[in-house]
Parts: C-alpha cells; sequence; structure tokens
C-alpha cells in the first residue's frame, strides 16, 4: 500500500530534540548514541521523494520493542508471549520508559500526551491481538500506515544499534532500550511539522508494544522469509 511521502528533518536537526531523564555521562551517551541511530535510520529510508515519516518512526519503534526482551531478561527464543514486571516497566513506569519518553516528544512537539492510549490499554490490545491476521493491531487511519512490516525492521537494526551503543560505552540491555525509545522521540520531534504529534505517537507506542511481545524466532523468520 503506497501512501504520499512526507520528508523529515535532517538528522542534524534531531540533537537536542529530545534527552532521557536526568543528567550526566550516561544520558549523554544515550542521546549521542540515539542521534546516531536515527542517522542510520535517515541514510536507509532516504529516496528521491525523501523520508515517509511514519515508515522510519515504525521502524525505530519496532527496533525498541525488540530490545525490551532483551533488557527484561525474557527467554527471547523460546517465549511466545511472555509478560513480566521488568518488561512492564520498560513499557509504561514513570520515569524513563518508552511510554513517558513518547508522550514527552509528543507533548514538547505541540501534541496532547493525554490524547495517547495509555499503557494498560496498549498492554491489553495486545494481548486480545496475538495470534490474530493484523499484529500488531494498529489505530491511527490507514493513511498513515508505515510503507513496510515494521517488526521486520527490528531484524534489520538489531545489531547494528547494539554497536553504535557499544561505541559510546553502552552495554546494559536496558540502556540499548532507552537509546532505541530515545531514538523513536526524537523522529516523533523532528517529524512534526508533517506528520501530527499525537499520531506519530500512537503509531510509535502501538508499533513498540506489539514488537514487544513478538517471539524473536518467528519475527527473524519472517523478515529472511521477506529478504
Amino acid at each position: 500500500m503506497i501512501f504520499g511521502k512526507r520528508p523529515t528533518a535532517s538528522a542534524a536537526e534531531t540533537k537536542g530534540a529530545q534527552k532521557p531523564p536526568g543528567g550526566g555521562a550516561p544520558q549523554n551517551r544515550i542521546s549521542l548514541a540515539a542521534s546516531q541511530f536515527v542517522a542510520l535510520l535517515m541514510q536507509n529510508y532516504k529516496d528521491a521523494n525523501g523520508v515517509h515519516a511514519e515508515t522510519i518512526i515504525g521502524a525505530a519503534a519496532a527496533v525498541a520493542g525488540d530490545a525490551v526482551k532483551d533488557a527484561s531478561g525474557l527467554p527471547v527464543y523460546d517465549a511466545q508471549f511472555v509478560v513480566t514486571r521488568e518488561s512492564e516497566d520498560l513499557l509504561v513506569g514513570e520515569r524513563g520508559s518508552g511510554l513517558a519518553l513518547i508522550a514527552a516528544a509528543v507533548g514538547n512537539a505541540g501534541g496532547d500526551p493525554r490524547s495517547l492510549p495509555s499503557g494498560r490499554a496498549l498492554l491489553a490490545r495486545m494481548a486480545a491481538a496475538v495470534g490474530g491476521p493484523s499484529y500488531p493491531p494498529l489505530s491511527v487511519d490507514r493513511s498513515h500506515y508505515p510503507h513496510e512490516y515494521s517488526p521486520q525492521a527490528a531484524t534489520r537494526f538489531r545489531a547494528k544499534v547494539c554497536v553504535i551503543c557499544a561505541a559510546q560505552g553502552i552495554v546494559d540491555p536496558k540502556e540499548i532500550f532507552v537509546t532505541c525509545a530515545l531514538a523513536t522521540a526524537m523522529l516523533i520531534a523532528v517529524t512534526a511539522k508533517t506528520l501530527d504529534p499525537v499520531v506519530a505517537g500512537t503509531l510509535a507506542l502501538e508499533i513498540m508494544f506489539g514488537v514487544s511481545r513478538m517471539n524473536r524466532a518467528a519475527l527473524d523468520g519472517l523478515s529472511r522469509e521477506n529478504a
């Protein structure tokens, strides 16, 4: 399905767009790694028409959702659909979670974070949709669907984002997740002139939460089939 291209801002404009909670050297390294991940995505998704905002946001969100599995210590290759307190904290916790970073980005971009789906509602929707024909379930209008099946981006960029993080001394799986979630937040900020921040944030959260529950072996197999 083809939709109109929406050019994003340049990768250079992502600097300072959104910062993780707190301060100090670790957060500076995470911000730098997130900016570098955004630049990598820009390079991979740019074509003659620019970059389609929904597609690149979906890709970043998918990599973040995939990183939840490692950060929460789930048996990523064996688990079918596992929800633990650790994974929920990463997704919906009050500070530094995926939801918190996305909500902050939406608010900073001029959107109303209260219009985003709640964390509990997202978790419940993903659980209800597992095994269904359209997973992860998206509530945004079809005109805002990415141009690819976003979960496949998790397989393509998983190792690359780890290399970016390692170069900044980031090896803790939880910090790698925050880096990916922050990159998603940065993309929401820099696409705000062409894409409603609430739409961008909703799409990001639905893909992030959905991929966090996907069996990695099956996900990687799907990516190989469509390579």
